[in-house]
């Protein structure tokens, strides 16, 4: 699994494919400013995907970013077929008989118009409301932007010290802005460092998410 965070205004990720997927495990990797862990991670895979411009709709919707969570072959397999302009996808997606629990997977797709999610079962929703978190961290994603108002850079740092199994600290970050080519940033140690430098959730006293 992973985080997915959408504020609106930035889509951010982070970068974790879990150790069973490859079963190449590596060692920890601690900040070097104050020996937190930031990753346990095997491998840092690419989660934010920016469509060429004159590839890519959904719903006759220019698609601006793609994420996704889940099975992360699936999660590609979904973009790929956004890529290649399948129509009706949802429907497709029933077609191919992937519902079951090795392919779970939910893709977050972010147009010039909306945003919506869709899933294994060919279930997609149009988002209304924002912030929107994806995957096994989004519970607590969600508590945190609610709760602090902060960034989604932040919410995800904060549940990687949580959701230490499937979210790490090297987040994946884009501003979504109209009408300009979009690029893909991550957070520097540096930049981890600042972000973990507060542990908004370690310290909070109450109240106290109920998960």
């Amino acid at each position: 699994m992973t985080t997915v965070v959408f504020d609106g205004d930035i889509l951010a990720t982070d970068s974790k494919l879990v150790a069973h997927l490859d079963k190449k495990i590596l060692d920890e990797v601690t900040c070097p400013h104050c020996n937190k862990l930031i990753d346990n991670v095997n491998k840092i895979v690419t989660k934010i995907f920016i469509p060429p411009k004159d590839k890519g709709y959904f719903k006759k919707q220019k698609i601006v970013a793609y994420a996704g969570v889940g099975n992360y072959t699936m999660v590609k397999k979904i973009y790929t077929l956004l890529i290649k302009g399948v129509n009706k996808l949802p429907s497709v997606i029933k077609t191919l008989h992937i519902d079951s629990e090795e392919n779970d997977f939910t893709s977050l797709i972010i147009t010039e118009q909306n945003a919506y999610t869709l899933d294994e079962k060919g279930k997609c929703e149009l988002i209304t409301q924002f912030p929107i978190c994806i995957g096994s961290g989004s519970m607590l994603a969600n508590y945190i932007m609610e709760r602090f108002k902060t960034s989604p850079m932040k919410a995800i740092v904060e549940t990687s010290l949580i959701d230490t199994q499937n979210t790490n600290s090297i987040v994946q970050y884009v501003k979504i802005v109209p009408d300009v080519d979009l690029q893909v940033k991550i957070t520097t140690l540096d930049e981890v460092h600042e972000l973990v430098k507060e542990n908004l959730v370690v310290n909070l006293q109450h109240p106290q998410p109920n998960f």
